[in-house]
């Protein structure tokens, strides 16, 4: 009898954990020469990239932090301030119309690159957005799928996958 209890009881300990939702994985995104706009919000990963034209805006949480991004070949830095109704966000803009690198890690709160010639690599987990800006505007693929055409309309999208939940026999 003690035997068949430490069994039931060894087999309901292992089925709850495995019926409960697995957080979301990480998730990727890669964009090829686009010309438009990418936005990504609460990013928790690694963003590597390159904008022949244009401009990248990330919030920081306060102004030293503009000088520890990796930025490479912007001709124009500054810093932009902006209130909101939960209060002041501080955003690093860096902009030029030479090529421009960036990579950028860690816990992100918002990082919107625009411009032309956008290449882009993603890995992690958070909130993204892209938009073209018209006919032959590039490409892009979400956590894995086929490359297709930079959308003409906005609409957001989640960066990163969910494990379905299953029962364990």
């Amino acid at each position: 009898m003690r035997r068949l209890f430490l069994l039931t009881l060894l087999v309901c300990g292992l089925a709850v954990p495995a019926a409960a939702p697995a957080a979301p994985g990480d998730g990727t995104l890669s964009v090829r020469d686009g010309d438009g706009r990418v936005h990504l919000l609460d990013l928790r990963g690694a963003l590597v990239g390159r904008i022949d034209h244009g401009v990248l805006e990330v919030q920081v949480s306060k102004a030293a932090d503009c000088d520890e991004l990796a930025v490479w070949g912007a001709e124009d830095e500054r810093l932009r301030s902006r209130r909101t109704e939960f209060g002041t966000e501080t955003i690093c803009v860096f902009s030029g119309k030479r090529a421009m690198r960036f990579r950028l890690t860690g816990s992100l709160v918002s990082v919107l690159v625009r411009g032309k010639d956008i290449d882009l690599s993603v890995v992690g987990k958070g909130g993204l957005m892209i938009r073209g800006a018209g006919n032959a505007d590039g490409a892009y693929s979400v956590n894995g799928s086929a490359y297709a055409s930079l959308p003409e309309d906005s609409s957001w999208e989640l960066l990163g996958t969910t494990a379905p939940a299953r029962l364990v026999p």
